[in-house]
């Protein structure tokens, strides 16, 4: 039987893994991916964490050009102990939010890179009494994320 799913394929023979593509980046560090997959699409996230955590053990940081449903479950499924994470800003929502904070214990850079759609749409980050609630939850990062030294945002 083969899966495939985002960047590895797995040939399953038994309970022995006959191949993935991973296993040749043992040194891989940082994961730069636009994968996306269909909601109704089957995903083992559980099988892409134990294939991440097998074959790339250094991998600590992550550039992730996926939807918001997407990043979150990677974030909180897949990647684990991530130093460093990049979305776009557009991308920004309470999950992804939570799927970033999923990281406190390791986590020193986060980067809301500018895309086409964040400067589209209308933000404005007031940090008085009345923040809008998608901003609201970004304060929740440096406060959860006691490692953190870097937070990006699109200017």
């Amino acid at each position: 039987m083969v899966r495939q799913y985002g960047p590895a394929v797995v040939q399953k023979h038994g309970h022995q893994d006959a191949y993935s593509i991973l296993a040749h980046f043992p040194g891989l560090e940082l994961l730069h991916t636009c994968w996306c997959w269909e909601s109704s699409a089957v995903i083992l996230l559980q099988d892409m964490r134990n294939q991440f955590a097998r074959y790339c053990p250094l991998l600590r940081n992550v550039a992730l050009e996926t939807s918001a449903t997407n990043t979150e479950a990677l974030l909180m499924k897949v990647f684990q102990s991530m130093g460093a994470i990049t979305i776009p800003g557009a991308r920004i929502s309470s999950d992804v939010i939570s799927g970033i904070i999923s990281h406190r214990q390791t986590l020193t850079a986060v980067t809301f890179s500018p895309t086409k759609e964040y400067y589209e749409r209308e933000v404005t980050f007031k940090f008085s009494g009345d923040i809008p609630v998608p901003e609201r939850t970004l304060l929740l990062i440096p406060q959860a994320c006691n490692r953190l030294t870097t937070i990006m945002f699109p200017t």
